[in-house]
Protein backbone atom coordinates (compact mmCIF):
# COMPACT_ATOMS: atom_id res chain seq x y z
CA UNK A 1 0.00 0.00 0.00
CA UNK A 2 1.00 3.80 -0.38
CA UNK A 3 2.71 5.50 2.52
CA UNK A 4 0.26 7.61 4.48
CA UNK A 5 0.25 11.24 3.81
CA UNK A 6 2.47 12.46 6.85
CA UNK A 7 0.91 16.05 7.84
CA UNK A 8 -2.02 13.84 8.97
CA UNK A 9 -2.71 12.28 12.70
CA UNK A 10 -4.06 9.49 11.61
CA UNK A 11 -4.78 8.15 15.06
CA UNK A 12 -6.52 12.01 16.13
CA UNK A 13 -8.32 11.66 12.48
CA UNK A 14 -10.12 8.39 12.99
CA UNK A 15 -11.11 9.40 16.61
CA UNK A 16 -12.71 12.57 15.29
CA UNK A 17 -14.42 10.68 12.43
CA UNK A 18 -15.60 8.13 14.86
CA UNK A 19 -16.77 10.66 17.30
CA UNK A 20 -19.17 12.76 14.44
CA UNK A 21 -20.34 9.19 12.09
CA UNK A 22 -19.21 6.16 13.97
CA UNK A 23 -22.30 3.68 15.58
CA UNK A 24 -21.99 4.84 18.68
CA UNK A 25 -22.91 8.52 17.22
CA UNK A 26 -25.34 7.59 14.90
CA UNK A 27 -27.14 5.97 17.44
CA UNK A 28 -27.15 8.69 20.19
CA UNK A 29 -28.75 10.93 16.90
CA UNK A 30 -31.53 8.18 17.01
CA UNK A 31 -32.12 8.26 21.24
CA UNK A 32 -31.12 4.26 20.46
CA UNK A 33 -28.86 2.58 23.14
CA UNK A 34 -26.12 -0.19 21.90
CA UNK A 35 -27.88 -2.69 23.93
CA UNK A 36 -31.19 -1.81 21.12
CA UNK A 37 -29.13 -2.30 18.52
CA UNK A 38 -27.60 -5.51 19.17
CA UNK A 39 -30.67 -6.87 20.12
CA UNK A 40 -31.70 -5.67 16.59
CA UNK A 41 -29.02 -6.87 15.11
CA UNK A 42 -29.38 -10.89 15.73
CA UNK A 43 -32.81 -10.76 13.97
CA UNK A 44 -31.35 -8.95 11.28
CA UNK A 45 -28.38 -11.87 11.07
CA UNK A 46 -30.74 -14.17 11.20
CA UNK A 47 -32.50 -13.13 7.71
CA UNK A 48 -29.63 -12.90 5.96
CA UNK A 49 -29.17 -14.97 2.96
CA UNK A 50 -26.24 -16.37 1.60
CA UNK A 51 -24.42 -14.02 3.73
CA UNK A 52 -21.05 -15.78 3.05
CA UNK A 53 -20.08 -14.04 6.31
CA UNK A 54 -17.41 -14.75 8.56
CA UNK A 55 -16.39 -17.58 5.37
CA UNK A 56 -13.45 -16.65 4.22
CA UNK A 57 -11.99 -14.46 6.58
CA UNK A 58 -12.69 -16.91 9.31
CA UNK A 59 -11.01 -19.67 6.65
CA UNK A 60 -8.00 -17.41 6.47
CA UNK A 61 -7.76 -17.34 10.57
CA UNK A 62 -8.00 -20.51 11.15
CA UNK A 63 -5.71 -21.19 8.36
CA UNK A 64 -2.84 -19.16 10.47
CA UNK A 65 -3.67 -20.58 13.90
CA UNK A 66 -3.19 -23.60 15.46
CA UNK A 67 -4.34 -25.76 17.84
CA UNK A 68 -3.09 -25.29 21.63
CA UNK A 69 -2.13 -21.80 20.75
CA UNK A 70 -3.85 -18.89 22.81
CA UNK A 71 -6.19 -15.93 20.74
CA UNK A 72 -7.35 -12.69 22.51
CA UNK A 73 -10.99 -12.10 20.00
CA UNK A 74 -11.94 -8.56 21.54
CA UNK A 75 -15.24 -7.72 20.87
CA UNK A 76 -16.35 -11.70 20.01
CA UNK A 77 -20.10 -11.12 20.21
CA UNK A 78 -21.89 -13.50 19.73
CA UNK A 79 -19.09 -16.08 18.88
CA UNK A 80 -18.85 -15.51 14.87
CA UNK A 81 -14.83 -16.42 15.38
CA UNK A 82 -14.14 -17.55 18.81
CA UNK A 83 -16.81 -20.81 19.03
CA UNK A 84 -15.23 -22.19 15.34
CA UNK A 85 -11.35 -21.44 16.61
CA UNK A 86 -12.39 -22.57 19.22
CA UNK A 87 -13.56 -25.77 18.04
CA UNK A 88 -10.34 -26.21 16.39
CA UNK A 89 -8.43 -26.26 19.55
CA UNK A 90 -7.59 -22.73 20.15
CA UNK A 91 -7.77 -21.22 23.35
CA UNK A 92 -9.82 -18.18 22.93
CA UNK A 93 -9.98 -15.63 25.35
CA UNK A 94 -13.39 -13.51 24.32
CA UNK A 95 -13.79 -9.87 25.28
CA UNK A 96 -17.06 -8.76 24.84
CA UNK A 97 -18.72 -5.99 27.31
CA UNK A 98 -22.22 -5.83 25.58
CA UNK A 99 -25.08 -8.09 28.13
CA UNK A 100 -26.56 -8.95 24.48
CA UNK A 101 -24.00 -10.43 23.05
CA UNK A 102 -22.12 -12.47 26.01
CA UNK A 103 -25.21 -13.77 26.92
CA UNK A 104 -25.78 -15.15 23.44
CA UNK A 105 -21.95 -15.78 23.22
CA UNK A 106 -22.33 -17.95 26.66
CA UNK A 107 -25.26 -19.96 25.31
CA UNK A 108 -23.34 -21.16 22.32
CA UNK A 109 -20.28 -21.70 24.88
CA UNK A 110 -22.84 -24.09 26.57
CA UNK A 111 -24.59 -25.50 23.70
CA UNK A 112 -20.84 -26.54 22.11
CA UNK A 113 -19.69 -28.10 25.65
CA UNK A 114 -16.68 -25.52 24.91
CA UNK A 115 -13.75 -25.46 27.98
CA UNK A 116 -11.54 -23.43 26.13
CA UNK A 117 -13.27 -20.14 25.87
CA UNK A 118 -12.86 -17.77 28.73
CA UNK A 119 -15.32 -14.48 28.77
CA UNK A 120 -14.07 -11.21 29.81
CA UNK A 121 -17.13 -8.62 30.09
CA UNK A 122 -15.46 -5.29 30.08
CA UNK A 123 -14.29 -2.96 27.95
CA UNK A 124 -11.03 -3.05 25.92
CA UNK A 125 -10.00 0.47 27.22
CA UNK A 126 -10.85 -0.55 30.91
CA UNK A 127 -8.71 -3.61 30.93
CA UNK A 128 -4.80 -3.58 32.36
CA UNK A 129 -2.88 -5.68 30.23
CA UNK A 130 -1.93 -7.97 33.18
CA UNK A 131 -5.50 -8.85 33.77
CA UNK A 132 -5.55 -10.60 30.42
CA UNK A 133 -2.28 -11.79 29.66
CA UNK A 134 -0.25 -12.14 26.57
CA UNK A 135 -1.71 -14.80 23.70
CA UNK A 136 -0.08 -15.73 21.01
CA UNK A 137 -2.19 -13.90 18.50
CA UNK A 138 -4.79 -10.64 19.05
CA UNK A 139 -8.08 -10.06 16.97
CA UNK A 140 -10.17 -7.63 16.38
CA UNK A 141 -13.24 -8.02 14.33
CA UNK A 142 -15.24 -4.61 13.46
CA UNK A 143 -14.75 -3.89 16.95
CA UNK A 144 -12.48 -0.63 17.13
CA UNK A 145 -15.19 1.99 18.10
CA UNK A 146 -12.96 3.63 20.89
CA UNK A 147 -12.01 6.44 22.03
CA UNK A 148 -8.41 6.47 21.86
CA UNK A 149 -7.94 4.34 19.09
CA UNK A 150 -3.53 4.37 19.23
CA UNK A 151 -3.86 3.40 22.80
CA UNK A 152 -6.32 0.69 22.40
CA UNK A 153 -4.28 -0.44 19.79
CA UNK A 154 -0.78 -0.71 21.44
CA UNK A 155 -2.27 -2.81 24.08
CA UNK A 156 -3.64 -5.18 20.98
CA UNK A 157 0.17 -5.44 19.73
CA UNK A 158 1.68 -5.47 23.36
CA UNK A 159 -0.38 -8.76 24.15
CA UNK A 160 0.34 -10.32 20.83
CA UNK A 161 3.59 -12.59 20.65
CA UNK A 162 2.77 -14.02 17.01
CA UNK A 163 0.13 -12.20 15.57
CA UNK A 164 -2.51 -9.22 15.48
CA UNK A 165 -5.64 -9.80 13.18
CA UNK A 166 -7.81 -6.35 12.97
CA UNK A 167 -10.75 -6.65 10.56
CA UNK A 168 -12.49 -3.55 9.66
CA UNK A 169 -14.79 -2.50 6.60
CA UNK A 170 -13.24 -1.97 3.08
CA UNK A 171 -16.47 -0.45 2.06
CA UNK A 172 -19.74 -1.41 0.49
CA UNK A 173 -22.17 -1.18 -2.58
CA UNK A 174 -24.47 1.95 -0.72
CA UNK A 175 -21.46 3.86 0.58
CA UNK A 176 -21.34 6.02 -2.51
CA UNK A 177 -25.15 5.58 -3.43
CA UNK A 178 -25.96 7.15 0.60
CA UNK A 179 -23.15 9.85 -0.14
CA UNK A 180 -24.92 11.00 -3.32
CA UNK A 181 -28.57 10.91 -2.58
CA UNK A 182 -28.10 12.81 0.88
CA UNK A 183 -24.18 13.74 1.25
CA UNK A 184 -23.80 11.48 4.18
CA UNK A 185 -20.14 10.53 5.06
CA UNK A 186 -19.37 7.25 5.86
CA UNK A 187 -17.83 5.76 8.95
CA UNK A 188 -13.44 6.03 8.72
CA UNK A 189 -13.11 3.11 6.59
CA UNK A 190 -9.22 0.72 7.26
CA UNK A 191 -7.34 2.78 5.19
CA UNK A 192 -7.45 5.10 8.66
CA UNK A 193 -6.59 2.02 11.10
CA UNK A 194 -3.46 0.80 8.36
CA UNK A 195 -2.15 4.51 8.33
CA UNK A 196 -2.25 4.59 12.04
CA UNK A 197 -0.22 1.34 12.66
CA UNK A 198 2.12 3.01 9.80
CA UNK A 199 2.55 6.01 12.61
CA UNK A 200 3.08 3.74 15.10
CA UNK A 201 6.30 2.14 12.84
CA UNK A 202 4.09 -1.30 11.64
CA UNK A 203 4.35 -2.39 7.91
CA UNK A 204 1.10 -4.51 8.14
CA UNK A 205 -0.52 -6.54 4.94
CA UNK A 206 -3.78 -6.06 4.16
CA UNK A 207 -6.04 -8.67 2.55
CA UNK A 208 -9.55 -7.69 1.31
CA UNK A 209 -12.71 -10.03 1.17
CA UNK A 210 -15.76 -9.96 -1.14
CA UNK A 211 -18.61 -10.84 -0.28
CA UNK A 212 -22.01 -10.90 -2.25
CA UNK A 213 -25.16 -11.89 -0.61
CA UNK A 214 -28.85 -10.78 -0.20
CA UNK A 215 -31.04 -9.36 2.56
CA UNK A 216 -35.45 -8.16 2.57
CA UNK A 217 -35.51 -4.44 0.93
CA UNK A 218 -37.39 -3.91 4.10
CA UNK A 219 -34.99 -5.39 6.82
CA UNK A 220 -32.02 -3.42 5.47
CA UNK A 221 -33.86 -0.10 5.17
CA UNK A 222 -34.65 -0.96 9.22
CA UNK A 223 -31.37 -1.23 9.59
CA UNK A 224 -30.44 2.09 7.89
CA UNK A 225 -32.94 3.82 10.22
CA UNK A 226 -30.70 2.83 13.19
CA UNK A 227 -27.15 3.59 11.65
CA UNK A 228 -26.62 6.00 10.15
CA UNK A 229 -30.31 6.95 10.87
CA UNK A 230 -32.16 7.57 8.08
CA UNK A 231 -35.44 9.06 8.97
CA UNK A 232 -38.83 7.88 6.96
CA UNK A 233 -38.58 10.82 4.36
CA UNK A 234 -35.03 9.37 3.12
CA UNK A 235 -35.96 6.09 3.76
CA UNK A 236 -38.81 5.87 1.11
CA UNK A 237 -36.18 8.10 -1.45
CA UNK A 238 -33.54 5.11 -0.91
CA UNK A 239 -35.86 2.52 -1.71
CA UNK A 240 -37.19 3.85 -4.80
CA UNK A 241 -33.50 4.63 -5.66
CA UNK A 242 -32.66 0.70 -4.93
CA UNK A 243 -35.59 -0.49 -6.88
CA UNK A 244 -35.12 1.56 -9.88
CA UNK A 245 -31.24 0.64 -10.50
CA UNK A 246 -32.21 -2.79 -10.70
CA UNK A 247 -30.70 -4.10 -7.39
CA UNK A 248 -33.43 -5.21 -6.01
CA UNK A 249 -35.71 -8.56 -7.41
CA UNK A 250 -39.33 -10.32 -5.98
CA UNK A 251 -39.14 -14.00 -4.51
CA UNK A 252 -41.46 -15.32 -2.74
CA UNK A 253 -43.66 -12.46 -2.85
CA UNK A 254 -41.01 -10.41 -1.03
CA UNK A 255 -38.32 -7.62 -2.46
CA UNK A 256 -34.97 -8.52 -1.28
CA UNK A 257 -32.25 -6.45 -2.11
CA UNK A 258 -28.58 -7.50 -4.01
CA UNK A 259 -25.54 -6.55 -1.90
CA UNK A 260 -22.26 -6.08 -1.52
CA UNK A 261 -19.48 -5.90 1.20
CA UNK A 262 -15.77 -5.55 1.40
CA UNK A 263 -14.01 -6.88 4.55
CA UNK A 264 -10.18 -5.76 4.94
CA UNK A 265 -8.31 -7.90 7.25
CA UNK A 266 -5.31 -5.97 8.50
CA UNK A 267 -2.40 -8.48 9.81
CA UNK A 268 0.42 -7.62 11.80
CA UNK A 269 3.14 -9.95 12.16
CA UNK A 270 5.24 -9.91 15.07
CA UNK A 271 7.52 -13.18 14.45
CA UNK A 272 8.18 -14.81 11.19
CA UNK A 273 6.12 -17.32 9.92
Amino acid sequence: MNRPASDIDWAKAWDDATAQRGLRANLERQGHSREDFWQKYQSWMSLYVNRDYPGKLLERIIGITRGGESLLDIGAGAGSFAIPLAKQGVKVTAIEPSPRQSGLLMAEIEKELLANIRLVSQPWEELLPEEIGCHDHVMAVYSLEMENIRLALEKMITLAAKNVFIVHTAGNDLRPILKTLFGLQASPDYIYIYNVLYQMGFSPDVEVFYRNYQILLDVQLEMFSYNPGLNPEELAKLKEHLTDSGKTFTEGGQVWLKRQNRDALIWIKKEVQ
